[in-house]
């Protein structure tokens, strides 16, 4: 018993040594599907791979992004050859590696550079670089960090299988969509605005265009006579100066006695352009104030509100205003 006991060990010791190895090792081969911005699938001795980027996690097909990080890692790979460094398997026997692309950068780095994907600390605590550009991408609001309130996927899916949860994040991300469109439709705006505003710069005159009868600078008779000094100082005789033409007024007819004199004509100023009537500008610090929706009511609120003990969503005052929400009466937010 004892030896049959010992041989039985001995024998999956031996294997776990073998396969150990084999387990770990890098590989290479040609991306077949992108699952989503952080799962794909190799092509690797004849046989698919699934393949998890190691340290990062991109958002959920059903948040903010989620398309947009799938999308930028099927532009990236999807069709070619990569080269996966197989950092470890985990319990569940899935592949986590790190991807490098056919110029070399790193796929999981560049993720989380782009802002669509988070650095997954609890599996890359070690990780620095992908700190440092996640805490980067975070500070000049790339991608999904755009939205301060972003809901990271390892939350977004402890709540994936209560139908109540799952309806008020599908509510959640259709404001957030319609926001991001009206912020956007704002931008245009104002870009149309200020081009409008900006003042049209008079052309100048073209080159060898006809004199307008305009009495000679002091740097045209200065440039006369230094070609008339020239020319004496080789022997010949400078041209005669022409005579400037004079200008005759046309005969005036005489009028009757009886007639008064008529008042000098001014001259009338050219006709301007219509300009495009805009509303009064609001102070523009009030309007960048943040202000805060949920994704059922109708109000604006101040941090803090007790209408904001489920949900919050950050928006520009001057968005909110042009949603159509008013200011809560409890909170008194400015307006």
């Amino acid at each position: 018993m004892n030896t049959h006991w010992r041989l039985r060990c001995l024998t999956v010791f031996l294997v776990a040594v073998v396969s150990a190895p084999l387990a770990a090792e890098d590989f290479s081969g040609k991306v077949l599907r992108v699952l989503d911005g952080d799962t794909i699938e190799v092509m690797r001795d004849g046989q698919i791979e699934k393949v998890w980027l190691h340290g990062v996690d991109c958002p959920e097909a059903h948040q903010a992004y989620g398309k947009k990080a799938k999308q930028f890692t099927a532009e990236l790979i999807l069709e070619k050859d990569v080269a996966v460094k197989v950092v470890k398997k985990d319990a569940d026997g899935r592949v986590l590696g790190e991807l490098a692309l056919p110029d070399g950068r790193s796929l999981n780095r560049e993720l989380v550079r782009q802002g669509l994907a988070w650095w997954y600390e609890e599996y890359a605590k070690d990780d620095r670089i992908l700190e440092d550009l996640e805490f980067a991408a975070r500070t000049r609001k790339r991608g999904l960090w755009v939205d301060p309130a972003a809901i990271p996927p390892w939350e977004f899916r402890k709540g994936a299988g209560d139908p109540d949860v799952a309806l008020l994040r599908a509510q959640l991300e259709k404001v957030r969509a319609e926001r991001d469109a009206l912020n956007a439709a704002l931008a245009e705006k104002d870009a149309e605005i200020a081009r409008l505003r900006r003042p049209v710069e008079p052309s100048a005159a073209p080159i060898g265009a006809p004199s307008t009868g305009q009495p000679q600078t002091a740097t045209d008779l200065s440039t006369e006579t230094q070609t008339a000094t020239d020319l004496s100082t080789r022997g010949l005789t400078p041209p005669a100066p022409a005579s400037p033409q004079t200008t005759t007024a046309p005969p005036v007819l005489p009028q009757a006695e009886t007639e008064p004199p008529r008042p000098p004509q001014t001259a009338t100023q050219p006709p301007t352009l219509p300009q495009t009537v805009t509303a009064p500008a609001a102070d523009a610090g009030q309007d960048s104030a943040m202000v805060y929706i949920t994704p059922t009511g109708r109000e604006y609120h101040r941090e803090g509100c007790r209408a904001l003990e489920q949900d919050k969503i950050a928006i520009s005052l001057r968005g909110a205003k042009v949603a159509g929400y008013k200011p809560c009466a409890q909170c008194g937010p400015p307006r």
